[in-house]
C-alpha cells in the first residue's frame, strides 16, 4: 500500500491511524475560507521594491545563479513549497479543493500565506529585473560589436582602395618608363640606324 498524502509531506508518521489523519485534516482547516485574493497579490506586488544583483557571465545565466546572487537560494519556505505540496495531492481533486488543501498544509508547516505570495512576487521582480539588465547589456554588446564591424569594414575598404591605387600606380609607372624607353630607342635609331647597329655588332 502506498504512502498517504500526509506521509509523503512528512506531516504524519507511517502507521498513524485514520482518526489521526482525520484530526490532521481538521487541523489543516481545509474548509476554511481562502485567506487571500487576487487583489491582495496585486497590493503586495505594488509594495515590492528590492535591490537586485545581476550575475556577471558571458554565458547563459541560470535561475540558480540568479537566486544565489540575490540571497534567494533557500526554497524551503518559498513559493515553490506551494507547488511541491499541490503536486502531492490527488489529481482527482478540483482546483479549488487543491488550493484549500495546500493552504491548510502550509499552515501546518508554519508557512505564512502572505509570505509565500510575497516570496513569489519578489522572485518575479528579481527575474524580470535581471532579465532586463541582461538584455540591456546584450544590446550594448551587440551595438559595440556592430560598431567594431563597421570600423573594421571601413579599414578593409580603405586598404582595398590603397591596393587599387598602388596597383594603378604600378601600371602607370611601367607604362611611363616603357614610353620613355621607346622614346630613347627611337632617338638612338635616328642617330644610328638599325643596320649600322647590326654591323657594329659583328
Amino acid at each position: 500500500m502506498g504512502k498517504s498524502i500526509f506521509e509523503k509531506l512528512g506531516l504524519v508518521e507511517k502507521g498513524d491511524s485514520a482518526s489521526e489523519a482525520l484530526n490532521l485534516s481538521k487541523t489543516l482547516g481545509l474548509n476554511d475560507e481562502i485567506p487571500f485574493t487576487t487583489n491582495n497579490s496585486k497590493e503586495i506586488e505594488s509594495d515590492t521594491t528590492i535591490p537586485v544583483e545581476t550575475p556577471n557571465s558571458e554565458n547563459l545565466v541560470t535561475i540558480d545563479e540568479i537566486y544565489n546572487s540575490n540571497n534567494m537560494a533557500d526554497l524551503t519556505r518559498s513559493i515553490y513549497k506551494v507547488d511541491e505540496i499541490s503536486k502531492v495531492l490527488p489529481e482527482t481533486l478540483s482546483t479549488s479543493s487543491k488550493r484549500e488543501s495546500t493552504i491548510g498544509m502550509l499552515k501546518v508547516s508554519n508557512i505564512n500565506i502572505k509570505d509565500a505570495l510575497t516570496d513569489g512576487l519578489t522572485r518575479i521582480t528579481v527575474l524580470k529585473s535581471v532579465n532586463d539588465q541582461i538584455l540591456k547589456e546584450d544590446k550594448t554588446n551587440i551595438e559595440d560589436a556592430k560598431t567594431r564591424i563597421d570600423e573594421l569594414q571601413n579599414s578593409i575598404d580603405s586598404l582595398k582602395d590603397k591596393i587599387n591605387n598602388i596597383s594603378k600606380k604600378s601600371e602607370d609607372q611601367v607604362a611611363l618608363i616603357k614610353t620613355e624607353e621607346d622614346k630613347i630607342d627611337a632617338i638612338i635609331d635616328f642617330l644610328k640606324p638599325k643596320e649600322d647597329k647590326d654591323l657594329s655588332a659583328k
